[in-house]
């Protein structure tokens, strides 16, 4: 209703131009409600009762890894699962041709405006500048994703933690698993003796073949694996007493 009213309000004031630009955004907007976006049937759901924990980075490298913890279906949903089954709209086959049509008219409208150099182009410059401000507020990505965890009943705490490096945030989340299962970890920290040491510690493994290891290290392989086995230890006690969102320090190592 309000793009009416701004419709009439320009074709009072003579600006033609911006006056159709408000129409082909009107039914842009229209042809948006329009669509029906379908779930597909395993949608938000599991079969298995065991919460989820999956490590997501951009690549091996990333120097900013996201851990996602908790319901298995909400973590499968989100990172491996699709969560679209099916997009239809009473326009069918047709809605592309007109949405490009749209995008056509919305071209010829602004040389129109741009080509008059008088009122009707600061008219349309105020409007996009609005419209783009209102978008930032209404259609924001973080509003987006409240917006779908209120209405699907997901819900989420965040939390953040600052490592000096990745090895003892991937030490931190093997102690949090319930697991000794280390394969996971293969594409970001490649095995190694001083490796299997490490992991051997944190899963409490004192063996004659742990010990053997530890003795062929070299000196420098042994100051990391004492660092990065303390590192990973105060870590994991940090992450699991912490209850508050906010982003922590966890000493480099």
């Amino acid at each position: 209703m309000a793009i009416l009213a701004l419709v009439s309000l320009t074709i009072l004031y003579g600006l033609y131009g911006t006056t159709a630009c408000l129409i082909v955004t009107f039914f842009f907007r229209l042809s948006r409600r329009l669509v029906r976006v379908a779930r597909p049937g395993g949608y938000l759901t599991s079969n298995k009762e065991i919460p989820a924990r999956m490590l997501v980075g951009i690549h091996e490298n990333a120097s900013t890894w996201y851990l996602y913890r908790g319901s298995r279906a909400v973590v499968d949903t989100l990172l491996n699962k699709p969560m679209n089954h099916s997009i239809t709209s009473p326009l069918g086959a047709a809605l592309p041709l007109f949405l490009r049509g749209l995008g056509a008219l919305q071209l010829i409208a602004m040389t129109f405006v741009a080509a008059q150099k008088g009122w009707d182009g600061v008219a349309l410059l105020a409007l996009i500048t609005g419209t783009r401000a209102t978008n930032k507020l209404c259609y924001s990505e973080d509003r987006l994703a409240r917006l779908w965890m209120r209405r699907d009943g997901a819900s989420m705490e965040v939390r953040g933690y600052r490592f000096g490096g990745r090895t003892a945030m991937l030490g931190a989340i093997q102690l949090l698993k319930s697991e000794k299962v280390t394969a996971w970890m293969d594409d970001i920290l490649t095995p190694s003796p001083s490796r299997e040491v490490w992991l051997a510690r944190l899963n409490g493994e004192t063996g004659k073949k742990q010990k053997k290891l530890e003795n062929d290290l070299s000196e420098h392989d042994r100051s990391w694996l004492e660092i990065n086995t303390k590192q990973s230890i105060l870590a994991a006690g940090i992450i699991k007493s912490n209850t508050s969102p906010v982003s922590i320090p966890i000493a480099a190592c």
